[in-house]
């Protein structure tokens, strides 16, 4: 049987407790509850169903998953510190093959895409995890 798999990898998806590039501060006794725990996410870990798109849907990111758009699928979620770590695996599909190339010719980065309240100080305060984005970064 064909793994259907073009690459894998383990990568930072968000790292708790510190501002991120948006400002929001994620606790990680939070995303412990709302993302390891969630019996959805554990589901879709199990049945290895949590699949991404690529690119990212930022418009409409409480839609379902367009399969014509699947690149990669998370086989897991696990922390290191404080870094909320995804297995990523790269699939062999045309978006796959896209985001492959773009992985082996500049910068991609992955982080979380989801849903939730934040308080006056920035502090997320309730979370539900949608997906996870892969986005080309820009030359700093």
């Amino acid at each position: 049987m064909k793994d259907h798999v073009l690459k894998r990898f383990t990568t930072t998806v968000l790292t708790c407790d510190k501002p991120t590039r948006t400002g929001k501060i994620y606790p990680k006794t939070l995303i412990e509850k709302s993302v390891i725990e969630d019996p959805i996410v554990t589901e879709k870990l199990a049945n290895r169903m949590f699949l991404c798109e690529f690119p990212s849907n930022d418009e409409e990111p409480y839609a379902n998953v367009n399969l014509g758009n699947v690149a990669f699928s998370v086989e897991n979620l696990s922390f290191d510190g404080n870094d909320l770590k995804a297995d990523i695996a790269v699939l062999d599909t045309v978006q796959g093959k896209i985001l492959n190339d773009f992985i082996n010719n500049t910068t991609v980065a992955f982080s979380c895409n989801g849903a939730g309240n934040v308080d006056e100080n920035n502090k997320v305060t309730d979370y539900e995890l949608l997906s996870v984005g892969a986005y080309v970064k820009d030359k700093e």
